[in-house]
């Protein structure tokens, strides 16, 4: 186990595979990838890589949950390469956008995702484009990646040596503009936050017993977390490719006896809705984490009256390797709202307007500082500083510290909206909007949703003489936009709520 001092990534993947080479590291609706072959098919990956890209080039991801997605992520690091996350669920101009700006030498793919943006890059297989040349033929080097991928015997190359202090993965993230904007997170920061979570769970050396669930996209950093924290313990990470509707998350959490369940509202919701979720019916079930946007207090109550003691609830965001507290379910009791302490080694402030640490109970910005905060935002130094002001990161969200440290989130200063988990910008959605010839304005904010957490409620006010219709909004944000920033609720307005200098009152647009 890590004692959290720098490391590499995937230091743990290669003790995991010298340790139980035979042991399952991937679980895929009942079929095993043991650490040996994950580990000689990252390294086949990982010599296609090096062949076809200089050292430290960037491989993008574009693909679901699968052993192909972690075998092609361990494959870029052990390249000595950045890995750059991308979201299937994007629509295909966010794709290209964050192409664009990432700049990746590779990427590597699924088929059905890779013709939505590259068709002709496509040619050769899955998991195998050469982007810098739109027109090129994948050299051929980089045939060598869908074999290993796939199982193929293929030379392996021996792992790159790291820089802790290397950028390890580009994660995107709205932030609080509609740019853009990759988050970039050292090996270091990742490798210490997974041993962090370990500590902060009682667990304090491999246990090869655990089955964690990876439920949630592995381009979301809470779901990498998943897959990082399950090869530290020398334990599996179970995929399915079925639909995740309840009976489907019940049936394969029951079949390979998971013990960690990660959730964010969106899963919650959904499982609550089963009768068949509760400890009796999942007795291997050791701890639920629930983090990614806060679960309704109902909610929240009913799964703890479920899984009594298994509870813990997280607080973290991606520009902090995805973890910042955690409330250990025997600390729960008198708190039924926080989210616990800072992990070990991190530090947490609550400042007010004046820049001022609030004194306990009282409301600011939450505020981090530690070795899992992000390096900076990739290109863009400006908001860099910005977010990294005087060695901590303004989080841009609200809450409050009680005498015991505990953190409570009650906001956020960003008008970012967290729909199942994912961030999205009220501003991004309001220039898609903004775009429809029937709009004159429009604001958009995010509402509470038992469902999602939070849905997109948009209040647009038409142009003279137009009359656009609900479904004419959500078709034409359809058209530009993934489904998360699809709005649910559409209010058509005769003006906006303003302040006397024109900044639109977003707290006084209501659904009602």
């Amino acid at each position: 186990m890590t004692d959290g001092s720098p490391g590499l990534l995937g230091e743990s993947l290669a003790a995991a595979s010298a340790a139980q080479p035979d042991a399952p590291a991937v679980i895929t609706d009942g079929e095993a990838t043991s650490y040996a072959e994950l580990w000689s098919r990252a390294l086949g990956v990982a010599g296609g890589v090096r062949d076809a890209a200089p050292p430290g080039s960037r491989v993008a991801l574009l693909a679901g949950n699968g052993p192909e997605y972690a075998i092609a992520y361990w494959g870029a690091l052990l390249a000595g390469a950045t890995t750059v996350e991308l979201n299937p669920g994007l629509g295909d101009a966010e794709l290209r956008a964050q192409l664009a700006h990432a700049r990746p030498s590779i990427l590597l793919g699924e088929r059905a995702q890779l013709v939505r943006i590259a068709e002709p890059l496509a040619q050769e297989g899955a998991f195998a484009v050469h982007v810098p040349d739109p027109g090129a033929t994948p050299v051929d080097a980089a045939r060598r990646i869908p074999a290993a991928l796939e199982g193929g015997r293929v030379p392996a190359a021996e792992p790159a040596p790291v820089d802790p202090s290397a950028v390890a993965s580009v994660v995107y993230t709205s932030g609080t503009t509609g740019r853009p904007r990759g988050v970039c997170l050292r090996h270091a920061s990742l490798a210490w936050t997974a041993g962090a979570i370990a500590r902060s769970f009682g667990l304090d050396a491999p246990d090869p017993q655990e089955r964690l669930l990876g439920a949630l996209p592995l381009f979301y950093t809470y779901g990498k977390s998943v897959l990082h924290l399950a090869t530290l313990l020398r334990s599996a990470i179970v995929f399915s490719r079925r639909l995740p509707s309840a009976p489907n998350l019940l049936r394969t959490l029951e079949a390979e006896r998971v013990t960690h369940l990660s959730l964010v509202p969106f899963l919650g919701h959904l499982l609550l809705e089963a009768p068949g979720f509760c400890a009796e019916g999942l007795p291997a079930l050791r701890r639920i984490t629930v983090a990614g946007g806060a679960l309704s207090g109902e909610r929240l109550a009913e799964l703890r009256r479920r899984f009594p003691g298994r509870v813990l609830p997280m607080y973290g965001l991606t520009e902090a390797s995805t973890r910042v507290t955690c409330l250990p379910a025997d600390e729960a009791e008198g708190r039924p709202d926080s989210c616990g302490r800072p992990l070990a080694g991190v530090e947490v402030r609550v400042v007010g307007e004046d820049g001022r640490s609030q004194p306990p109970g009282e409301e600011g910005e939450i505020q981090v500082r530690g070795p899992n905060v992000m390096a900076g935002y990739l290109d863009d130094p400006e908001a860099s500083a910005a977010a990294l002001a005087d060695g901590w990161l303004r989080t841009g969200d609200l809450g409050r510290l009680d005498a015991d440290g505990y953190l409570t989130v009650s906001g956020r200063l960003k008008d970012l909206i967290k729909v199942m988990g994912e961030s999205v910008t009220a501003e991004s959605v309001e220039t898609a909007i903004a775009a429809h010839p029937d709009v004159a304005e429009v604001a958009v904010r995010g509402v509470p949703d038992v469902r999602t957490g939070e849905a997109i409620a948009a209040f647009v006010v038409p142009r003279a003489g137009a009359s656009p219709g609900v479904e004419a909004i959500r078709s034409h944000c359809a058209s530009l936009l993934g489904r998360a920033r699809i709005p649910a609720h559409v209010r058509f307005l005769a003006a906006l709520p303003r302040t006397a200098s024109g900044k639109v009152r977003r707290h006084r647009l209501s659904l009602e």
